[in-house]
């Protein structure tokens, strides 16, 4: 699935900026720094389970489009990877070039998928946002996997001890469900917001 993403569409709100957890806050003015950068930039943004990725994203593309960066985000949905490559070019010529690519859920498209979009004229900046960990590409051929074609770019980055940024709070699990991924996956590099411990998730009846 795609869509673009123009400057008349979106305002950088500074206070919901500030009111993103700093590991949070600090991926999406990430995006400032590299707009002032020439040279193209692919950046690794890391979630584990409940972390926040969504509001992340909302926040680079805040970030980048009031920074007059045309963006297009992608995320593997419904509809085949190719049709990206059927519509960019008639999205191009009608718009100009898109400058960032964001793509969320990075490592369920395999690597070859990502190909197709970062191939974009113009392109200058890419963000992958994702978590290797969780939901990988489906690749339905035995010969393909065993070559490594279904690995994602986001995947092939981390074993190459790319620069990613890690997002460190989770608010979504209870500290007794966090703790054995954050242990047996995230190393315990993962916190658990205060919220998740608060009195008002507790269930008003015993569990049998």
């Amino acid at each position: 699935m795609c869509h673009f993403w123009s400057p008349d569409h979106s305002r950088l709100d500074r206070n919901s900026l500030e009111a993103l957890p700093v590991s949070s806050r600090s991926c999406s003015t990430t995006a400032i720094a590299l707009r002032y950068r020439e040279e193209p930039k692919i950046r690794l943004i890391k979630g584990p389970p409940g972390t926040g990725k969504t509001a992340v994203v909302d926040s680079l593309l805040s970030v980048i489009t009031c920074l007059d960066y045309r963006t297009l985000v992608c995320a593997r949905a419904n509809r085949a990877i190719c049709e990206v490559a059927q519509s960019w070019t008639c999205l191009c010529s009608e718009f100009g070039p898109f400058r960032s690519l964001v793509i969320d859920e990075a490592p369920q498209l395999a690597e070859a998928e990502t190909a197709i979009v970062t191939q974009l004229p113009g392109l200058q900046q890419a963000v992958l946002v994702g978590d290797e960990k969780q939901l990988q590409s489906t690749v339905l051929s035995m010969m393909a996997r065993d070559i490594g074609d279904g690995r994602s770019l986001f995947e092939r980055l981390q074993m190459v001890k790319h620069p990613h940024q890690l997002l460190r709070t989770q608010y979504r699990m209870h500290p007794e469900i966090s703790s054995f991924p954050n242990r047996e996956l995230y190393g315990d590099c993962i916190e658990d917001d205060k919220s998740v411990n608060d009195d008002m998730n507790k269930k008003p009846y015993q569990n049998q």
